[in-house]
């Protein structure tokens, strides 16, 4: 440099001198300084010894620096130097000073264009970035909307098709109760007239038949009651849905009493003990609840074990329903049949008398209530039932 002194890194340099006395011993990195010659001969010199790396940029900050310094010391010399001197030294240390600023601005000129384009760059790939983003997004909010037209039309269509199965499940189901109610009720006359010729045939000609004959005549009579059973069974199945169903507020407390009353033999025979909780109002349709609670009970009491029949009959809130729970200490049944034992004839214990259809009576009545209805239960220990109805059902 034309001002300074500098070595960016003094460790091996040759022009730092007493490299292991001085150089390694204090830990100079960056030797920096100024100079120069004065108008009376003599000369001076400042330097630094700096134990951190000083970069380029900064050492030549002290060309200017320096020339300020020569110039301040041109006062200072001896006043023996001719005037003419001076003035040339002074001229031409201000032309350096000058020409460091004219280097300095155009240097900050350069830096300040160098930035702009920088600047304008870094717009320019914003810009199209910019652009990209929001085609980009255009293009995903297209395709979105597209997706959520395809999904409200799927959506539609599927509702329809529900709708419309929904409906041809109800036609169907209506016409299979008229069909089981017609087909129950059109059957009860034959199978009475078929039972009571039976009988006469076995009053008026007993005295002709033998102990064989006599035996299948009775095993005729039973069969065609036991099919009038099941016809009055299926006929009671099919009015459950083919009834009006009439919602009122109904005290659980009365259904209770009802039934109690209805099934009064039954536990004065059986010894049975009844037992509820707290019940609450429901709203429903009190002829079907009752014929609910009834078959539960009978059921209870009907499959009971060796000792009397315990019954307990209690309700809690869960939520949005009522949980109605039905508890005896009868014979119980194997779980795995928890299921099955509420649909249509399906009978467990064959040797206790029935049609196999008061659970899905049961059943039947609970979800036109819009409810569910489940059992569980331990063989010898007894069965539960619960039952749930909605609060504030319609």
């Amino acid at each position: 440099m034309a001002n300074t002194f500098y070595v960016a890194d003094a460790v091996g340099s040759p022009e730092v001198p007493a490299q292991r006395e001085f150089v390694l011993r204090h830990g100079i990195r960056s030797p920096i300084g100024f100079g120069g010659p004065l108008p009376d001969g003599e000369g001076f010199a400042v330097v630094v010894f700096a134990t951190a790396t000083i970069p380029p940029a900064t050492a030549g900050e002290l060309d200017a620096l320096a020339v300020h310094a020569r110039l301040a010391l041109l006062d200072a010399t001896d006043h023996g130097v001719a005037a003419d001197q001076l003035a040339a030294t002074r001229a031409r240390l201000l032309d350096d000073l000058l020409r460091l600023q004219e280097d300095r601005f155009h240097q900050l000129a350069d830096q300040l264009a160098h930035d702009r384009d920088e600047e304008a760059a870094r717009n320019r790939v914003l810009r199209a970035q910019s652009i990209a983003d929001a085609d980009r997004l255009q293009h995903s909010q297209r395709a979105m909307l597209d997706v959520i037209e395809d999904l409200r039309e799927a959506r539609d269509r599927l509702a329809q098709r529900v709708a419309d199965r929904t409906a041809a499940l109800a036609a169907s189901n209506r016409e299979l109760e008229q069909l089981a109610y017609i087909a129950s009720h059109d059957l009860q006359e034959p199978l009475r007239t078929v039972a009571g010729d039976l009988q006469l045939i076995a009053q008026r000609y007993g005295d002709r038949l033998d102990a064989d004959g006599h035996e299948f005549i009775g095993f005729a009579v039973d069969g065609a009651r036991r099919m009038q059973e099941l016809v009055e069974a299926l006929l009671v199945y099919s009015r459950v849905a083919s009834r009006e169903h009439v919602l009122t507020e109904v005290p659980l407390d009365a259904v209770v009493d009802d039934t109690l009353h209805a099934l009064d033999r039954a536990i004065t025979e059986s010894g049975a003990q009844i037992r509820r909780g707290a019940l609450p109002v429901v709203r429903g349709d009190r002829i079907q609840l009752g014929q609910l609670v009834q078959n539960l009970v009978a059921n209870a009491i009907k499959f009971r074990g060796d000792a009397p029949p315990d019954i307990s009959i209690d309700a809690t809130l869960a939520g949005a329903h009522h949980v109605v729970e039905v508890r005896d200490r009868g014979i119980g049944f194997d779980n795995r049949h928890a299921e099955r034992i509420f649909l249509l004839f399906r009978r467990l214990q064959r040797k206790h008398p029935g049609t196999g259809i008061g659970l899905a009576i049961c059943k039947k009545i609970v979800e036109r209530h819009g409810g569910t209805i489940r059992a569980s239960s331990v063989p010898g220990q007894g069965a539960t039932f619960q039952f749930t109805l909605p609060i504030g059902a319609r």
